[in-house]
């Protein structure tokens, strides 16, 4: 970058070509004397922002994630940077997530509080960075950006919600390593690069949308400088090395899990119809965040509607027309930074959540830096009226007042799943995501009649979901209407095929009602989607000896007790299988296996009586 003193400056908008630092200046942004009354009043009052959240509990997947109780196991650690499949899939959603919950799971156990503090305390940080980093690259009004993005209402998802720690953990090592690499090219020594780049792993590791930032340094770069070099290009060379590898591994995952489904089918024409709108839709939802939703509304998209259209041509005229302009240079390289962040999430590669809406307040968490600093510049745009200032003062005020506020009240939403899915419904009432989930809520608690209508307005909007269909047929199941369910339970397992839970509870059913061939064919695909299904093998076994088949019979009630050494009713109906074929020894030992795990289990004593008398 050369010597300090020539380093070139813009301020966001800028209203002329940067101006050179006069010689003789302190060669380091560094932070001022009283930085830390500052640093101390903004945790302060996010933590205050956020305490509604901070004392709720854990909400929809967060069980997946925090309360995994594969986290439990001996060697969990080693199983997650194994990225083996059997570790619940740690290799889609990363490691370095994962191991941040193991930690917390060894500190605190499976309290969400702890859960909650850390990624309140990972959003501060980021908020501190956002302030360090902008001051770097001489942004005006660096502080109250900061104060913005922490305050924001729409980064209330990727916070309060635990299952979030992707975002605001990568968050954290994407703009650690960002402040690095700009510390490296202002000459602070080249510890600073191996760090931003090792820093810029962490982040993959924890969620590989931050493969951006390669793309990204040079713009800050530009916006600093005016030029780009060979030489600036081949000094991000590894960082875009590591870039790619994880992104090509994660694009892998992500068409290799989501590619059978036809929901992510979308045509060339659809795609850029999405990119559009979901360009302008973020920074609506920052400047105006009124009707933020947990699941928004899935849009229709419809290449013969010339009004859809609209929203990708403005799009690119407006780059277009910003990106030409030289004095403005400032103004284009924070749009370019949204740009490039939040290319991922346009609709060009597929995302599970696109099942259930296209868009979603968490995907826009670093994207929005690119905009919010427009924002913060604009009001502390240098004036000389004293009453002006004034005015700009009171409104940067009252703009983080009315922000904490909205994050305070939005906070209350994520206390628990009943508040989220009620508040989903009263602002997209067509949410199937939130009438299943609502549905499955009433089920756990008993109310299997009124869960019932949820899941069938799911599946009114949504006819393609197996999860409502399985959903309903087990409620259905509960009442009683066997027939009924078994229906549910086809059409669940037709539309998704490797269904374990539903071919399970089908077999289930089906036994029930004395179908038992089709009972074990369903047993005999759990167990071919889940092999150490001790359950299903058990299950699998009974039925199979009730038709008669004891050598099938036995071979799987065997696995079953292999797979769980206690299985008490596994090891009662092997006993019983054997006797069936006359090995009363054999079986006699499983029955005293039995009475070994529970002394007090009187059939086995009876059976064993018998035995021991022939």
């Amino acid at each position: 970058m050369g010597n300090a003193a020539s380093r070139r400056r813009s301020t966001i908008p800028t209203s002329g070509p940067p101006a050179a630092s006069p010689a003789g200046a302190s060669p380091k942004p560094g932070l001022e004397s009283a930085w830390w009354p500052w640093v101390l009043l903004l945790a302060l009052v996010t933590l205050s922002a956020y305490v509604p959240a901070i004392r709720g509990g854990y909400i929809w997947d967060d069980d997946y994630y925090a309360d995994n109780p594969l986290l439990d196991r001996p060697g969990a650690l080693a199983t997650i940077w194994s990225f083996q499949q059997p570790a619940g899939n740690f290799y889609r959603d990363f490691p370095m997530t994962y191991t941040s919950f193991w930690v917390e799971r060894h500190l605190w156990g499976k309290r969400p509080l702890g859960y909650h503090l850390d990624n309140v305390f990972l959003h501060i940080a980021n908020a501190i960075l956002v302030w360090l980093i902008l001051k770097r690259c001489g942004v005006r009004g660096a502080g109250l950006a900061g104060a913005i993005f922490a305050l924001h209402p729409v980064h209330v998802e990727s916070v309060a919600w635990v299952a979030e720690r992707k975002n605001v953990l990568s968050g954290f090592f994407f703009l650690s390593a960002f402040y690095g690499y700009l510390a490296f090219e202002e000459g602070e020594g080249r510890r600073w690069y191996w760090g931003a780049l090792v820093a810029f792993l962490f982040a993959l590791l924890s969620k590989a949308v931050t493969a951006t930032l390669p793309v990204v340094l040079p713009l800050a770069h530009w916006h600093r400088t005016g030029k780009l070099e060979r030489k600036d290009a081949a000094r991000l060379l590894p960082f875009f090395a590591v870039a790619f590898a994880v992104g090509l591994f994660t694009l892998w995952v992500e068409t290799h899990t989501l590619r059978e489904s036809a929901e992510f089918h979308l045509s060339m024409w659809q795609r850029a119809l999405l990119a559009g709108r979901a360009f302008w839709f973020y920074p609506l939802k920052l400047l105006y965040p009124a009707g933020l939703t947990f699941s928004y509304e899935r849009w229709a998209l419809d290449p013969r509607d010339w009004t859809q259209w609209l929203w990708p041509a403005t799009a690119l005229l407006g780059c277009g027309w910003l990106f030409r302009k030289y004095r403005m240079r400032g103004s284009a390289a924070a749009v370019g930074f949204y740009v490039v962040t939040i290319l991922p999430l346009l609709g060009f590669v597929n995302v599970y959540t696109y099942r259930y809406a296209f868009v979603a307040d968490h995907y826009q968490y670093l994207a929005s830096l690119g905009l919010i600093p427009l924002f913060a510049a604009a009001l502390e745009a240098p004036v000389e009226s004293q009453r002006r200032r004034a005015a700009m003062r009171a409104a940067a005020l009252a703009t983080l007042l009315v922000l904490g506020f909205l994050t305070w009240r939005r906070c209350a939403i994520y206390q628990n799943d009943e508040r989220i899915w009620l508040d989903t419904l009263s602002k997209n009432p067509s949410s199937p995501l939130a009438h299943n989930n609502l549905g499955v809520l009433l089920l756990g608690r008993g109310r299997a009649e009124d869960a019932v209508p949820h899941f069938r307005e799911a599946l009114r909007f949504k006819p393609d979901y197996p999860e409502a269909e399985y959903n309903l047929g087990f409620s259905l199941a509960l009442r009683g209407r066997l027939d009924e369910a078994i229906a549910h339970y086809q059409e669940a397992v037709r539309l998704k095929p490797d269904y374990e839970v539903a071919h399970y509870n089908m077999a289930v059913v089906l036994a029930a009602r004395g179908r038992l061939e089709e009972a074990a064919a369903h047993y005999g695909e759990t167990v071919k989607i889940n092999p150490n299904s001790s359950q299903a093998h058990h299950h699998l076994g009974v039925a199979l000896g009730q038709l008669g088949r004891l050598e099938e019979a036995q071979a799987h009630l065997r696995e079953a007790v292999r797979i769980k050494p206690d299985y008490l009713e596994a090891h009662f109906d092997l006993a019983v299988a054997l006797a069936r074929q006359r090995r009363f020894a054999d079986a006699a030992k499983e029955f005293q296996e039995v009475l070994r795990i529970d002394p007090g289990y009187e059939p086995a004593r009876r059976n064993l009586d018998v035995l021991l008398r022939r």
